[in-house]
């Protein structure tokens, strides 16, 4: 990628982020809860985006929030698809967040959120998203036994 288009990327990530935030002054949880959780997972994509280009983990925390505002929404029974997704959203962020610190919860919260995915993602309906939610449960529990393997020596 060229130096041009990684500040045209991160430029017009910052937009969709502006534009997001902005559709939430009218799409509020109490009035539109749908279009509510669908600006939310927005937010946490973008969010999660726009963290590898700057203020990494501002950024990700950000969409820890927005994951976890659209889950309000999104539950496993009304809009199980949706909850799944932003699960695996949510997970990757707490991936993103164990490079930074609290290298442990972190971890811990992600392997909760994908195994949460797996609630919907069954080999089944859903084999790749299946498939690729135990490879991140794989790679946070890999990433979590280096960590206390570190810890102990």
């Amino acid at each position: 990628m060229k130096l041009s288009e990684f500040y045209e990327t991160e430029k017009s990530l910052n937009k969709a982020v502006n534009a997001f935030r902005e559709s939430l002054k009218i799409y509020m949880l109490d009035k539109h809860p749908a279009n509510y959780a669908v600006m939310q997972s927005n937010l946490c994509s973008a969010y999660i985006t726009l963290a590898g280009f700057k203020d990494t983990g501002e950024n990700l925390i950000k969409a820890v929030s927005a994951c976890e505002d659209a889950l309000k929404v999104y539950t496993v029974d009304r809009y199980p698809v949706n909850y799944a997704a932003v699960q695996t959203n949510l997970g990757s962020a707490y991936m993103g967040l164990a490079e930074l610190h609290n290298k442990e919860d972190c971890l811990s919260n992600a392997i909760s959120a994908y195994k949460s995915s797996l609630g919907v993602y069954t080999v089944d309906k859903y084999p790749a998203e299946f498939a690729k939610a135990h490879k991140n449960i794989g790679n946070a529990c890999k990433s979590l036994s280096e960590s206390s393997v570190k810890r102990t020596t």
